[in-house]
């Protein structure tokens, strides 16, 4: 049972004389890690002022504009990182384990879905996160309630007076189990009895800045490190159920915690907040703990609270378990479950000494605010040269100049002479060429560092190498960017796929395609997958493809492999009517595929007419098809020569095979008349 398999894996306190100790250490290596983490924050929190289209710090009364660029650049790229949940590839690592492979795979893309583990919405904030702050987390894990119920306590039936022998259940053939009755009071014995009523398998995002990574790791690869932590808050009354608090614990939070945008956040009112923050660490036992004697990669758990100068729990990795041959495990002494540890941050690209490498949006804001200083600078120019009058004070009337003043006269002002010699208009200066050039270089900057392509790309004096090649480069890096999200993506799932195998005890139904091709209902629980399994992401399923695009691929494939002897054309048929938005069950006939005919042999003759006479060669030619009619056979069966006899007649050749015409590519027969 799953709850059992926690509950084996539950690790004694340390020693009492230790506990303040190791509270200490691990606050102090918490504190470093805080430390960095406060100062990235200021430039974080910066990105996300950004992407959410705030105003430049200019005087109140100047007329500010903030191009809202960042938003732009991370909603676009994002969608170009990853469209859609990709789906998962299995190739066992052990040909024992290639059973496992259709029905694992479906249960795995499955309980990533958007009903289960919902990959979709992990997706969009991880993409959002890591182009704003340049690293992203989630956790991946297992949560169970386990409860007890009362259950009837059974005992062998008793023996038969009249033989002695124990009675048998007739459809199982074992010793048949009755309820046992407390011999005192006659009453029916009951026993508690835990039960799994609920259990989640979850992969979620959490805030970047309650990320915690050792101050002295460096890199990428985070499952390399010697330990990776995570803050999280907690209601009070949950955690004192779930965590054990003391009853006299009172160190609480009241208020909201500060976040990367808390600045918009609507300020709370009513009752105060009753929180506890906390640490969830996760550490390598060789390197904390090496006189447990642990394997490598083997991981514990360490869950601290504020206020509290105890460990809440520290125990072995509930996600990791030994082959000791107990429970139906293998004994084979190695360490088996999750690969790495459940906290699994993402990154983009990498930073030479530093775990927290610079995001799309930290390194392309300048260049953003300088575009938006100029619309800024052009704005605030267009308030200031107004259109401006003069007049002659001598010629206009009093009346007339009051009029203005109030500014009754708008458009049409009568006057006695000449009009240019009392009212003008003052020459305005006009704004410089080279500031729109200067914006249009910064976009163009801007649009190579994100590495997007521009949605129209400029030809003019440019030969069509030099375009193409421009738009290549950013398709390289993106490419590039594309792929390390799809790793991060498969590197989870694997650890996701790991929780399935050791705690999925409930029968769960997946469809497959089974080997007739047809689809169907598979049941499936933890003992169907078991096997180790290398993951990768189907090719461009992460992506969004114009559905004209996705019809002509279809069609291709079918035009190109449909006649192919081992291949289901059916299936094709298929794939080709649900891209054009058609029910293939309705459509699709379903038809036995024809057995395979011999090829007939390729056979060069080369005779003279009165061959026709030998049987030997009329037997070789109706073998391969070539009827000659009786009564020129009989013609020829005479003797050379004799009168009357018919010249003989060759059987014209049929012809090569006629070439298939592309079901797409039929011409229209017939049509109107033409009239001249």
């Amino acid at each position: 049972m799953a709850e059992e398999q926690i509950a084996a894996t539950e690790g004694m306190p340390p020693d009492p004389a230790r506990e303040e100790t190791l509270v200490g250490e691990w606050m102090n290596r918490i504190t470093a890690s805080e430390h960095v983490v406060d100062q990235l924050k200021i430039g974080w929190q910066k990105n996300v002022r950004a992407y959410m289209g705030k105003v430049l710090d200019v005087t109140p009364r100047d007329h500010a504009v903030q191009v809202p660029l960042e938003y732009s650049y991370v909603e676009q790229k994002k969608s170009q990182l990853v469209f859609q949940v990709p789906e998962v590839h299995l190739k066992p690592k052990n040909p024992a384990s290639a059973a496992a492979v259709p029905t694992f795979a479906a249960a795995v893309n499955h309980e990533l879905g958007e009903e289960n583990a919902d990959a979709p919405t992990l997706i969009d904030e991880m993409a959002t996160d890591v182009l704003l702050c340049g690293i992203a987390a989630s956790k991946i894990g297992y949560v169970a309630d386990i409860r007890t119920r009362q259950v009837p306590v059974l005992q062998p039936a008793p023996p038969d007076p009249m033989t002695g022998a124990p009675p048998v259940d007739p459809q199982t053939q074992q010793p048949r189990m009755v309820q046992a009755v407390d011999p005192m009071t006659g009453e029916p014995q009951l026993q508690d009895e835990p039960y799994l009523a609920h259990e989640q398998y979850f992969w979620n995002e959490f805030p970047t800045e309650d990320l915690l990574i050792p101050v002295d790791f460096v890199g990428s690869r985070f499952d390399r490190a010697a330990w990776l932590g995570m803050k999280f808050v907690m209601d009070f009354t949950q955690a004192k159920k779930e965590l054990n608090l003391p009853d006299d614990f009172a160190a609480t939070i009241q208020t909201p915690r500060e976040t990367l945008s808390s600045e918009e956040r609507p300020t709370r009112e009513g009752g105060a907040l009753k929180q506890v923050e906390g640490y969830e660490i996760w550490l390598k036992a060789a390197v904390f703990a090496p006189d447990e004697d642990p394997l490598p990669n083997q991981l514990k758990e360490l869950v601290l609270i504020k206020g509290h100068n105890k460990p809440v729990r520290y125990r072995n990795s509930p996600y990791q378990w030994l082959g000791d041959g107990q429970e139906g495990r293998p004994n084979d002494g190695k360490l088996h479950g999750m690969e790495g540890f459940p906290i699994h941050p993402l990154t983009l690209r990498f930073l030479p000494g530093s775990a927290y490498p610079v995001s799309d949006v930290g390194i392309a804001r300048p260049l953003s605010e300088e575009i938006s200083l100029g619309r800024t600078q052009m704005a605030q120019f267009r308030d200031r040269a107004l259109p401006m009058q003069w007049y002659n004070r001598d010629l206009l009337t009093k009346e007339t100049l009051e009029k203005m003043e109030r500014g009754e006269i708008m458009s049409r002002i009568g006057v006695d002479g000449n009009g240019n010699e009392q009212i003008g208009i003052v020459s305005l200066p006009m704004f410089p060429r080279d500031n729109y050039q200067f914006n249009e270089i910064g976009e163009k900057d801007l649009r190579d560092t994100w590495a997007i392509r521009p949605a129209t790309v400029e030809t003019e004096g440019r030969t069509a190498t030099e375009v193409r090649d421009a738009t290549a480069v950013s398709d390289v890096r993106l490419d590039k960017e594309r792929k390390r999200f799809l790793r991060w993506f498969t590197t989870g799932a694997a650890k996701f796929a790991s929780l399935l195998q050791q705690f999925k005890d409930d029968a769960g139904f997946v469809e497959i395609v089974g080997p007739d091709g047809q689809k169907a209902l598979q049941q499936w629980d933890r003992k169907a997958v078991q096997g180790e399994f290398v993951f990768s992401a189907k090719p461009d399923s992460a992506l969004r493809l114009d559905a004209d695009v996705e019809r002509r691929q279809a069609a291709n494939l079918y035009n190109l492999i449909g006649r192919d002897p081992n291949v289901r054309r059916t299936e094709l048929l298929k794939a080709l009517l649900t891209k054009h938005n058609l029910d293939p069950d309705k459509i699709v006939v379903e038809t036995p595929p024809a057995e395979p005919k011999p090829e007939p042999p390729k056979i060069n003759l080369s005779f003279k007419a009165e061959d026709l006479s030998n049987p030997m060669v009329l037997a070789i030619l109706a073998q391969i098809g070539i009827e000659m009619p009786p009564g020129l056979v009989a013609q020829q069966q005479q003797a050379p020569g004799a009168p009357g006899t018919a010249p003989p007649v060759q059987q014209p050749h049929p012809g090569a095979v006629p070439t298939a015409e592309p079901i797409n590519q039929h011409q229209m027969r017939g049509g109107a008349p033409t009239v001249n």
